[in-house]
């Protein structure tokens, strides 16, 4: 189990996982690597806890989705209504980038956060079903 020293939440991952505190507050966690070396795919990414300031996780996901496809056209993402740690929570996919990626993004008690995952494809095989069950097991 991993809890993280700023924010408070505690993530229970696999032995054969690490985590790699970043120096903005963020984590992330991924197979376990050599010292010094990012997780490669299969990682899920915790992004620093940010005040919500009473908005709902639906409005912070509708906020972020404009920021992220804005103006773009022919993207669209498909949001759908997740939990996280028993809170209200939006799960995001279709957002662009270098990988296929899921983010969450959650409020509890005021406070928002957002997982993002780089799940890697099916095509991958066994790296895109640890990726899975990481997702999983973080979020339920």
């Amino acid at each position: 189990m991993y809890t993280h020293p700023g924010d408070g939440y505690c993530v229970v991952i696999p032995d054969t996982y690490s985590v790699l505190q970043l120096e903005d507050g963020g984590v992330t966690i991924g197979p376990n690597v050599p010292a010094g070396m990012e997780p490669g795919l299969p990682f899920l990414a915790i992004e620093p806890a940010e005040p919500a300031e009473g908005k709902t996780a639906a409005q912070l996901a509708d906020e972020y989705v404009a920021f992220m496809l804005g103006g773009v056209e022919g993207i669209e993402a498909t949001l759908s209504d997740a939990t996280l740690d028993d809170a209200a929570a939006v799960r995001i996919d279709g957002i662009p980038g270098q990988d296929s990626n899921r983010q969450l993004i959650g409020v509890h008690d005021d406070v928002a956060y957002r997982l993002w995952g780089e799940l890697a494809t099916v095509d991958y095989g066994d790296p895109y079903a640890e990726a899975s069950a990481l997702y999983s097991m973080v979020v339920e």
